[in-house]
């Protein structure tokens, strides 16, 4: 079973042939994210990231092998320094399965 757009982004997200629409309270739904008319486009990646993650991880890939985009998030926070500050940095990885084809090329057609 293909995950859906629902399932991934929130009850309220939906698309058509030109736009996709992920409701930002869907998006705030699973905590730490709070929408405003402002957001940044580093504050709204991350918590797509954050609700795609409950979903699509590998545990889950394992009972339902037709999720082909996997994100993990790391367990361990690291410390990164940056103009002389020091930041606490997360690290995501996604990972992205296909029949061997195109090596070498990402196509996002190739994973429905």
């Amino acid at each position: 079973m293909t995950l859906t757009l629902q399932q991934c982004f929130g009850a309220n997200a939906t698309e058509d042939i030109n736009t996709i629409t992920i409701s930002k309270a869907d998006l705030a739904a699973n905590g730490g994210y709070t929408p405003s008319a402002t957001d940044t486009p580093s504050e709204i990646l991350v918590a797509i990231l954050k609700n795609y993650t409950l979903v699509a991880n590998a545990t889950t890939q394992q009972s339902d092998p037709t999720i082909v985009v996997t994100v993990t998030l790391s367990s361990t926070p690291t410390t990164t320094y940056l103009n002389s500050s020091t930041y606490q940095q997360d690290t995501y990885s996604v990972a992205m399965i296909k029949p061997l084809q195109n090596v070498g090329i990402i196509n996002p057609d190739d994973y429905p």
